[in-house]
């Protein structure tokens, strides 16, 4: 008889009459927050709910978004990407907008961003591609110097001197051609100062290219 109320909780039977229905229902609330509270003891669900700033990390759907928090304590993080032109072997610039918060550790020394997906790849030039600070284009960053690994599909961007933390970052790099049409995923990371100066998971891109007329609005 005792698992009575846990079978009538699951199933959400119900049976006639008034004092059996609410016998029924505290013995569910009742059974509710014991299994809470022992969730939240062993560590199977998190004491606090996250807030609507502590979710939504990432902006758009493009983005795949899924930075491990683990990686980047400091939250240091890939907020947006876009593209000019998502016309497959037209000339677009591809940007990717970072956040670097004031409370990081460390200063941020490159970031890479590597095609993990994909059958084409663009014809970035290093030379035309640049970054820009807080929204300005006229704010660009002269300590950045981009380099293209076409083999390894990977573009990095070095900053002597270091960049600082407290930067809202804007990566553009600069493309003769698109890739034929298709999804293309890159994966983005930075690299700190400092002895612990491994790559670390920033976000992942999603970039779409089509035939013919664009299916998506440009951004410039």
């Amino acid at each position: 008889m005792r698992k009575l109320p846990i079978l009538l909780f699951a199933s959400g039977i119900a049976f006639a009459g008034s004092n059996t229905l609410a016998i029924v229902n505290i013995a569910a609330d009742q059974l509710f927050e014991a299994s809470w509270q022992a969730l939240s003891v062993t560590g199977a669900v998190s004491a606090q709910t996250p807030t609507l700033a502590q979710s939504n990390n990432f902006a758009r759907s493009d983005n795949l978004a899924q930075a491990d928090a683990n990686e980047v304590p400091e939250l240091l993080r890939l907020t947006d990407t876009s593209v000019t032109s998502n016309l497959q072997y037209r000339d677009a610039s591809y940007l990717f907008n970072i956040n670097i918060p004031a409370d990081s550790t460390a200063p941020l020394q490159a970031i890479t961003f590597s095609q993990i997906e994909g059958a084409d790849y663009p014809s970035y030039s290093a030379r035309k591609s640049y970054v820009f600070e807080g929204g300005d284009r006229n704010q660009k960053i002269s300590s950045a110097t981009v380099a293209n690994d076409s083999n390894n599909r990977t573009v990095t961007v070095s900053f002597d001197p270091f960049l600082q933390p407290g930067r809202n970052i804007t990566v553009v790099l600069r493309s003769f051609r698109n890739p034929r049409d298709g999804i293309y995923i890159y994966q983005v990371a930075g690299i700190p100062t400092g002895d612990n100066s491994r790559p670390r998971r920033l976000g992942t891109a999603r970039l779409s290219f089509y035939e013919g007329y664009s299916r998506r609005r440009f951004y410039h």
